[in-house]
């Protein structure tokens, strides 16, 4: 069965994915990568100059000169793609699994989430690193997928859960098929309060400010991310992040303290096998291939990808997420890897999406 998730994509998603989901989709289906996502082109760094590694579940490193990695060689003998497997440890997996399986707005393939243990790459992320349930994904984002409730019916968009003895509203609830969400505003910061015009599905019903700083139709207040509707603030605080108004020509999004890049675009291998990329707004991300089993490497200059042992950029390019049962095919590194969504507590069936043209495979709870 196909679904689509929401189309839309709000500016801060959650103060904690903002950031992954800004890497995710820079790492693209350019005609310089054969890495998954988005539209835009990363190219192979071959003079140096890219940020320099990162620690095993660290930030990226300050800008340094960085290794262009080696080409992708013959598999040794013995070793065919995909067989032995790779050796990706099961906290990765299941890590993965849960995130991207009970979020609203999946910030990356679960192959990629995966391939690239992207978890891994910004401490910010550490709270999803050892989630087993879409609890822990709720207590840590403040949003999760639930089949329709019952208060969903007659409903169709945003509700807000009435408050306990007469208290505020804290929980919004987006009604939908076969889809519907719940977002914790206290947890975000604010309460939930509808305004007197209908929300979309991306935009939030969390209000953190009673008023509009300087008549600002969307921008920062301090910690806090708001668009004005109705003459109030709706959005989130930044919560272990930065809210930048991206000098009010752009949305506002809660960033991390992250460190920054020179040259949008550029990607490269390192000499101890992560991958290091640079994104559209130049902040610095780095990915350890080797955490998975994989080897980052390039071809000809202008591809690069990590990959599994004995496999090559046509077996990245040729395999694809799908659906077989509850079971998804994923593709790490090239490599062809099962994962049964029923061995996961608490996730269902396999539903293929198509997300604004962002497509694949995940396990969901229902």
């Amino acid at each position: 069965m196909r679904y689509s998730r929401p189309a839309g994509r709000r500016p801060a998603l959650s103060s904690l994915l903002a950031l992954a989901a800004l890497v995710a989709a820079a790492l693209g289906a350019g005609c310089s990568t054969v890495l998954d996502l988005s539209d835009y082109t990363f190219y192979v760094e071959t003079t140096g100059g890219a940020a320099g590694a990162a620690g095993a579940g660290g930030e990226a490193g300050a800008g340094g000169d960085a290794g262009t990695g080696g080409t992708a060689g013959a598999a040794g003998a013995g070793v065919s793609c995909g067989s032995p497997p790779p050796a990706v440890p099961a906290e990765v997996i299941s890590a993965c699994v849960y995130t991207l399986g009970c979020s609203p707005y999946p910030f990356t393939t679960l192959s990629g989430c995966i391939e690239r243990n992207q978890l891994s790459a910004f401490s910010g992320l550490g709270c999803l690193r050892t989630a087993s349930s879409c609890k822990d994904v709720q207590l840590c984002t403040h949003e999760q997928i639930v089949a329709p409730p019952d208060s969903c019916q007659g409903v169709d968009g945003w509700m807000c859960e009435p408050g306990q003895d007469g208290a505020p509203s804290t929980i919004a609830r987006f009604c939908g098929t076969p889809l519907s969400w719940e977002v914790d505003c206290d947890g975000l910061g604010g309460t939930c309060e509808l305004p007197g015009k209908a929300l979309s599905a991306d935009q939030l019903p969390c209000k953190v400010l009673d008023s509009c700083p300087g008549g600002k139709a969307q921008g920062c207040q301090n910690s806090t991310l708001f668009a004005c509707i109705d003459g109030k603030g709706y959005g989130q605080h930044c919560q272990g992040s930065t809210c930048d108004d991206n000098g009010g020509t752009k949305a506002p999004v809660c960033r991390f303290n992250t460190n920054t890049c020179k040259v949008a675009g550029l990607a490269s291998c390192t000499d101890d096998n992560h991958l290091n990329v640079c994104t559209s707004d130049k902040f610095a991300a780095s990915f350890s291939c080797a955490s998975t089993g994989l080897e980052c490497k390039t071809n000809n200059a202008d591809t690069i990808a990590c990959l599994a042992p004995g496999c090559g950029f046509n077996d990245v390019k040729s395999c694809q997420e799908s659906c077989d049962g509850t079971r998804i095919n994923l593709c790490i590194g090239g490599a062809s890897m099962t994962v049964n969504c029923a061995d996961y507590d608490g996730m269902a069936a396999c539903r293929q999406f198509d997300q604004g043209g962002f497509q694949g495979a995940l396990c969901t709870p229902f």
